[in-house]
């Protein structure tokens, strides 16, 4: 708490309110009562600020008995509030949502839209960092009308953004561009440019779902802009990657290339394996054709990055480049015995359509080194697996 008013986790500012009499604290006890919970307050406030949610919590917990001790509903919400930002910082989500659910309740009777709404934000941020859709977009519906009502432009643009973002990921890129053309529309009277650059870029991704390559790379580009200018590598690196497979649908090669390769730089910077062997299988695939040292190349270092990783798909993609690359580069021996050691990968992932590519592949490969036993193998239990009947 701060002389006249308090800061809220999250960008808000609460002006203090007198706080008419209450049942539970007598006259007497009152100025006491409110001293500790200013105290209280004060303390966790600047616990949180530094970071230390596990001292700043019981502080947070004994300002809200304080507070509802006094009956002063607007601070025991935002001390309920604050009790759930600490649990979520600790990691402990159920705790977290159960106390902004009380917090909810709190500011439903008082009628304080607003803190309502931003309520269901925080509930809904939580559910989708711990990939539950369904859940976050129940709090988005709840949030977004509120936040809306009560002119809160900050908090609806980014339920709004998180609500596009949502429906990209389940390829509902029509709906999804209402929410983000909405929050496009508010984030231009705020000072949020990495926000700003978020939108654009879930704008171009759902422009590109939509087949709408032309303004998905206008919207990328600018995303992408944003972004470096911030500094903020790894979401430039997101944009950029997503502006080569816009650019290669609009037939600009060269300029594919170059934001992919933008992308992998970053990428390898930063550490992300994963990120750095799909910007690495893009590049490779651009380069089989008439670059086959150059592909060969990416494809080892796709291969080393994937095994960095827990992501058996990837892994498989990366091997598959490499043994594509081993094969343009007139050393087919080298092929087959990379793409042998593909199948076990296309076998751990059950996926029978890619199991029976790999099995063609294997024999193709295998039948360019003069291995016609074992290509005649592979091409036999492709063809077997690709006629057997789906289980049931």
């Amino acid at each position: 708490m701060i002389t006249g008013g308090r800061l809220l986790l999250g960008s808000l500012t609460i002006v203090l309110c007198t706080v008419g009499a209450s049942a539970q604290v007598s006259d007497d006890e009152r100025p006491k009562v409110e001293s500790e919970a200013k105290l209280q307050a004060e303390e966790a406030d600047k616990l949180y600020a530094s970071g230390q949610y596990n001292a700043a919590l019981p502080l947070y917990q004994a300002e809200r008995t304080s507070r509802n001790a006094l009956g002063d509903q607007r601070y025991e919400a935002l001390a309920t509030r604050a009790v759930g930002c600490c649990l979520e910082k600790l990691g402990q989500f159920d705790e977290a949502i159960a106390a902004w659910r009380e917090a909810i309740v709190i500011d439903s009777k008082r009628e304080d839209r607003g803190f309502e709404g931003y309520d269901h934000l925080l509930i809904a941020k939580v559910e989708h960092r711990r990939d539950q859709p369904d859940s976050a977009m129940r709090a988005l519906a709840e949030a977004i009308p509120l936040l809306s009502k009560v002119v809160d432009a900050d908090h609806e643009s980014i339920a709004q953004h998180l609500f596009g973002q949502i429906l990209n990921d389940r390829d509902e890129f029509i709906e999804a561009k209402v929410h983000l053309r909405r929050a496009f529309e508010l984030v231009q009277t705020l000072k949020l440019n990495p926000l700003r650059a978020r939108i654009l870029g879930e704008l171009g991704r759902a422009s590109f779902g939509l087949e709408e390559f032309q303004p998905a790379a206008d919207a990328l580009v600018e995303s992408s802009r944003i972004f470096e200018a911030e500094k903020m590598n790894a979401e430039a690196a997101w944009a950029d990657r997503l502006l080569g497979d816009t650019f290669m649908e609009l037939g600009r090669t060269d300029d594919a290339k170059a934001r992919v390769a933008k992308s992998a730089e970053r990428h390898r910077a930063l550490g992300a394996h994963g990120a750095l062997a799909n910007d690495l299988c893009f590049l490779a695939s651009l380069a089989l054709k008439d670059r086959p040292t150059e592909a060969l190349k990416l494809a080892k270092e796709a291969v080393e990055s994937a095994k960095e990783t827990d992501d058996t798909a990837l892994e498989l993609d990366a091997m598959v480049h490499l043994a594509l690359a081993q094969s343009q580069s007139k050393d087919p021996a080298s092929a087959a015995a990379t793409i042998e050691k593909s199948l076990s990968l296309a076998k751990r992932l059950e996926d029978r359509s890619e199991l029976v590519r790999i099995l063609f592949l294997a024999a193709s490969f295998n039948r360019a080194a003069g291995n016609f036993e074992r290509a005649s193998i592979h091409a036999t239990a492709a063809k077997t697996l690709s006629e057997s009947p789906e289980d049931p």
